[in-house]
């Protein structure tokens, strides 16, 4: 049986659950639209689900209810502006470099995977200090200066 094909209370989702992490700042306007949120509206509150793993949520308004993990109560304030945080890194991730010259110039290609799944890690840190894009990709280029030849 693949990792794929497992039931959601197997070992390996729940390994995952724990290991991904989100961090996110979003009002409650977002909320309402936002496929990462269920939400139920009452007459005075919204009842929100939130569908992913984090390990705290501050919302900037101190009556809303933010104490439980799996239902927020939160005032119908749309501009009220929620942190969700995690206390731990999102992904372990690895990274892959690749170099080629062609033509006087010279590529290196960087990719950074999730070191578990294998799966892309996008906008990660490169060992040059630069940040991938949404497929995990950053591609560096240099002119090389040839040599002179004066024949």
């Amino acid at each position: 049986m693949s990792i794929y094909n497992q039931p959601l209370n197997s070992d390996f989702c729940e390994f995952m659950a724990e290991k991904v992490r989100n961090s996110l700042y979003i009002s409650i306007a977002d909320i309402l639209t936002s496929p990462l949120f269920q939400t139920i509206t009452h007459e005075n509150f919204y009842e929100v689900k939130p569908l992913f793993n984090y390990d705290s949520v501050v919302s900037d308004n101190p009556k809303d209810h933010t104490e439980n993990h799996k239902t927020l109560i939160l005032q119908k304030i749309p501009e009220t502006m929620l942190s969700f945080t995690n206390n731990q890194p999102i992904i372990d991730y690895s990274e892959f470099v690749s170099e080629q010259t062609i033509d006087n110039i010279h590529y290196t290609l960087y990719y950074t995977y999730d070191s578990q799944t294998m799966e892309p890690a996008p906008y990660k840190k490169t060992s040059n200090g630069n940040t991938t894009d949404k497929n995990g990709y950053y591609l560096d280029s240099e002119i090389i200066e040839g040599e002179n030849d004066d024949s």
